[in-house]
C-alpha cells in the first residue's frame, strides 16, 4: 500500500479530514480535524445544532483513560469549539450516543540555535522558512499509522513555516528489501530533504538474516544520500505486545517475545554509528517507563495499541487486550513522532546504565560475559536478566547495586552449546550468524523496566570469513580471520554432485588459548542457458540437448527456520530445471516426479553485473501455480515493470510432470540477456501435499526469499565445464 504525498496543513486551519479510517458516527457528529495542538481548539460538528449542548469529555494518555468531565459547547451554524484537556486522545460523547474522537498534541518548542546537529541540512531549511519534504519508508506500521504526518505538524509549528510535505512509501507485510527492490519506481522525480526508514517487525518475524537486514538498510542510506541528497534517519522496530492475550486455543506466546525486535534495533544502532546515521529510539518511546513484569508491561501498553489498525483512535483498554498488538494507535504514533522530533532537534540523553559483552570458548562449551556499568552520578540498584535467544524465555539473572562508575558482570553458558558443531544447529545457528551474537538484556529498577540488546562478539576474534566465491576447480581456499591475521583452510569439492553442503570446524591456536572457526560451506553448479526459441507448450521435445539442474536434493530442503524436509523420500517431489536464452526473453523448463497439483514456485532474478550478485539491491520475480486446464497461473513480482508475454503450460504423463515458461526480458527491466553472460537466479519450489507438510526446496537459496545474498547463476552459452558458486557462512 502506498500513500500519496500531501502537504501538512497549517495548524491554525481545521478542515474536514477523515483520519486513519475512523468513520463519523451515524448521529451526524463529526470532528473538523482529528490532529490538533493542545493549546488550540478542536471543532466539533453536528448538523443543525445551535446553542448550548452538554457533552462528556475524557482523555486517553499512556496511563489509560482519565476521569471524564462535563463541558457545555456553544454551537453556531452546526459547529462548536472545544479546548483540549491536554495531550492525548479525546473522546467527546453526547446524550443519544453521538461520539467523536481527536488527538491533541502538546505544542513543541521553537527550533533553537543549538539544536539540529543530527540533520543540519533539514534544520537550516526549516530556519530559513523553506518547505521541506519528508520521505517515510517502512512496513505496515508506517503504512497504516500517522507518525510521519504528526512529525510534519510538529516541525511545521516549531519552525513557523506553512507546510511540510510528507511522502509515504510503505509496504505492509514486507521486509526492508521491499524499499530496496522498488527503489527506481519509488524515487522517480523525488528528492526528499529527510528520509525516515523503519523496518524490522516482519524481518525478525520471518527470520530474515540480520546481516541481510543491515546490508539493505545500508544500501538505502547510501543511495538516498548519493542520488537524492537526503539526510537519513533510521527508526527502531517497535514492541509486539501479544503476550498478555491468549490465542484462539487459549495459549500465550513466550513472555520474551514482547521484545523480539530488540536485537534488530540494537544492530541498527551499531550500523547507524558506523554510517553516521541517527537512530531514533522508537522501541524505547513506546516501552516508556516499563513495568516490573513482562505481562504487566504488555497490559501497560494497551493504551498505545488499537483493536484494529483502522481504529487508530481506539485502544486495547476498551477491548480488554483483544485486537491489534503490532500496529500502534494514534497515541502510540505520537510517542514515535515525538521520539523522531527529539532525535532531529535535541541533544541525546545518555542512558544511566551501559552494557558491553563478549563470548569465549570454555572447556564445556561457550560462555558469554555481560558487563553493566553505572554511568550516572547516583547509586543504582536493580535486577537484570539476559535472554540469549529471541522469543525464548530462557534467562540468566543478576542482582546489582552499583555506585557511580561501578560495574558488575554476569557470566552464563549457552544452552544447547556443548561443542563447536552445535553452532550450525538451530536456534544457535540463527543467533551466532554474523554479525551475531547479540544478547537481550532486561533491566528492572523499582516498578519500571528497560530492555536493550548488546553485541557479544567472540574473544579472541576467530571465524571463517562469510563470503561468496566462484570455484572453477575442485580446490578451494577458505579464509579464516584470527584477530587482525588471516589464515586459510583448503577444501576439496566432491567430483560428482550439482549441489552440496559441508560443516567446517577448525581448531585455532591463539595467544589467548584455543578457539574454533565454525561455518557451513555450500555450493551449487552454474546452470546453462542455450540459445533458442522453444515453444512454451509444456512439451519438452524441443529440449533434447538441455543441461538440467536439480531442485529436490535433501540438502535443498530449507525453510526460514533451517533444514526442513517432510517428504518420505526425495522422489515424492524432485524437479530438474533448464533454461534457454531467446531474443525477447528467457525460457525455463522443468520436469519432475511426484504429485505437484497443490505446489507453487517462485523464480527470482538479479540481472546486475556478476560482481554485485549476492549484495543488497533490486531484484525481480515470477510466481507460478498450476491450473487444471494445463496452463500455469503466472504473476510478476511488484518490482517488475508491466510486461506482456509472460506465459507457461504444463503436462502430466506416467506419473511425471513437465512444464515450460516464457519470461520476457522486459519483466527484468531489460531488453536483452545481461551483457556479462551471467544472470543471477534462484528457484524456490513449495511442495504442499497438505497444509501440515509443506517442504520448501531451494536451488541456491538458504532459507529466505527476502534475502538476496545467495543467488545461483545461469550462464548463457557456456564453454567448458560449468563452475560452482560457493558460499561460506
Amino acid at each position: 500500500m502506498t500513500r500519496l504525498s500531501f502537504p501538512v496543513a497549517a495548524f491554525g486551519a481545521f478542515f474536514l479530514f477523515l483520519f486513519a479510517g475512523v468513520a463519523a458516527e451515524p448521529s451526524a457528529w463529526e470532528i473538523g480535524e482529528q490532529l490538533v495542538f493542545a493549546d488550540r481548539v478542536a471543532i466539533v460538528k453536528k448538523e443543525g445544532a445551535e446553542g448550548p449542548v452538554s457533552v462528556e469529555v475524557d482523555r486517553l494518555t499512556p496511563g489509560g483513560w482519565e476521569k471524564p468531565e462535563t463541558r457545555v459547547l456553544e454551537f453556531r451554524g452546526g459547529g462548536a469549539e472545544l479546548r483540549p484537556l491536554g495531550e492525548g486522545i479525546h473522546r467527546v460523547r453526547a446524550e443519544g450516543g453521538g461520539e467523536v474522537r481527536f488527538l491533541a498534541i502538546a505544542p513543541p518548542d521553537r527550533i533553537g540555535e543549538g539544536g539540529g546537529k543530527a540533520v543540519p541540512g533539514l534544520v537550516a531549511k526549516l530556519r530559513a522558512g523553506k518547505e521541506v519534504t519528508i520521505l517515510a519508508m517502512g512496513d505496515s506500521v508506517t503504512a497504516t499509522g500517522e507518525y510521519p504526518r504528526m512529525l510534519g505538524r510538529m516541525l511545521q509549528r516549531a519552525a513557523g513555516i506553512p507546510a511540510v510535505r510528507i511522502v509515504r512509501k510503505a509496504y505492509p507485510g514486507r521486509s526492508v528489501d521491499a524499499s530496496v527492490r522498488r527503489w527506481k519506481g519509488d524515487m522517480e522525480g523525488l528528492r526528499p530533504d529527510l528520509a525516515l526508514i523503519m523496518y524490522g517487525l516482519n524481518d525478525q518475524g520471518a527470520n530474515v538474516p540480520l546481516a541481510a537486514y543491515l546490508e539493505q538498510y545500508a544500501w538505502l542510506a547510501r543511495h538516498l544520500r548519493e542520488e537524492s541528497g537526503a539526510e537519513v534517519v533510521f527508526l527502531e522496530p517497535t514492541p509486539h505486545i501479544n503476550i498478555a492475550t491468549p490465542d484462539a486455543a487459549g495459549k500465550l506466546p513466550p513472555e520474551a517475545s514482547i521484545f523480539r525486535t530488540i536485537v534488530y534495533a540494537a544492530a541498527l544502532r551499531d550500523l547507524g554509528r558506523r554510517l553516521g546515521v541517527p537512530v531514533v529510539p522508537t522501541f524505547d518511546a513506546l516501552w516508556g517507563q516499563g513495568a516490573e513484569g513482562l505481562p504487566q508491561q504488555a497490559r501497560r501498553l494497551w493504551p498505545l495499541f488499537p483493536p484494529h489498525y483502522r481504529k487508530t483512535f481506539e485502544s486495547l483498554v476498551e477491548t480488554d487486550g483483544k485486537g491489534d498488538t503490532i500496529h500502534p494507535n494514534a497515541l502510540g504514533h505520537l510517542q514515535m513522532a515525538r521520539a523522531v522530533f527529539r532525535t532531529l532537534l535535541e541533544e541525546p540523553v545518555p542512558e544511566p546504565l551501559s552494557f558491553t559483552a563478549f563470548t569465549r570458548w570454555k572447556g564445556t562449551g561457550a560462555e558469554s560475559v555481560v558487563r553493566v556499568t553505572n554511568r550516572s552520578a547516583e547509586r543504582r540498584e536493580g535486577r537484570l536478566s539476559v535472554y540469549p535467544f529471541p522469543q525464548d524465555d530462557t534467562a540468566f539473572p543478576l542482582e546489582y547495586a552499583l555506585e557511580a562508575g561501578a560495574s558488575a558482570e554476569l557470566r552464563f553458558g549457552w544452552p544447547h552449546l556443548s561443542e563447536p558443531g552445535d553452532l550450525l544447529e538451530p536456534p544457535l545457528r540463527r543467533v551466532f550468524r554474523a554479525p551475531g551474537p547479540y544478547v537481550q538484556v532486561l533491566v528492572r529498577e523499582g516498578a519500571g523496566s528497560r530492555v536493550s540488546a548488546v553485541a557479544a562478539p567472540w574473544q579472541p576474534e576467530v571465524g571463517f570469513v562469510p563470503e561468496r566465491q566462484i570455484a572453477r576447480g575442485p580446490e578451494l581456499e577458505l579464509p579464516i580471520k584470527v584477530g587482525h591475521e588471516r589464515r586459510t583452510r583448503r577444501l576439496r569439492l566432491p567430483a560428482d554432485g550439482e549441489v552440496g553442503r559441508e560443516a567446517l570446524v577448525e581448531a585455532v591456536r591463539t595467544a589467548e588459548g584455543e578457539a574454533f572457526a565454525v561455518a557451513e560451506v555450500s555450493w551449487v553448479r552454474f546452470a546453462a542457458a542455450r540459445e533458442g526459441e522453444p515453444a512454451p507448450d509444456g512439451d519438452l521435445a524441443d529440449w533434447p540437448t538441455a543441461t538440467w539442474v536439480p531442485v529436490g536434493e535433501p540438502v535443498q530442503a530449507r525453510g526460514t527456520g533451517g533444514p526442513r524436509d517432510h517428504r518420505d523420500s526425495p522422489r515424492d517431489c524432485f524437479l530438474h530445471w533448464s533454461f534457454a536464452a531467446g531474443k525477447e526473453g528467457l525460457f525455463a523448463a522443468f520436469r519432475g516426479t511426484g504429485d505437484e497439483k497443490n505446489d507453487s514456485f517462485t523464480l527470482f532474478f538479479d540481472p546486475r553485473p556478476p560482481e554485485l550478485l549476492g549484495s543488497a539491491g533490486p531484484y525481480f520475480w515470477v510466481e507460478g501455480k498450476f491450473r487444471e486446464d494445463g496452463t500455469l497461473a503466472l504473476k510478476a513480482g511488484d518490482s517488475s515493470p508491466a510486461a506482456k508475454g509472460l506465459e507457461g503450460k504444463w503436462k502430466r504423463s506416467a506419473g511425471e510432470i513437465a512444464g515450460e515458461i516464457f519470461i520476457p526480458y522486459s519483466l527484468l527491466d531489460r531488453s536483452a540477456w545481461p551483457e556479462s553472460g551471467d544472470l543471477g537466479a534462484s528457484i524456490i519450489w513449495r511442495h504442499a501435499p497438505s497444509k501440515e507438510k509443506i517442504t520448501t526446496l531451494m536451488w541456491a537459496e538458504d532459507g529466505h526469499p527476502w534475502n538476496t545474498r545467495w543467488y545461483g547463476v545461469i550462464r548463457r552459452n557456456p564453454t567448458g565445464p560449468l563452475p560452482y558458486r560457493v558460499r561460506v557462512e
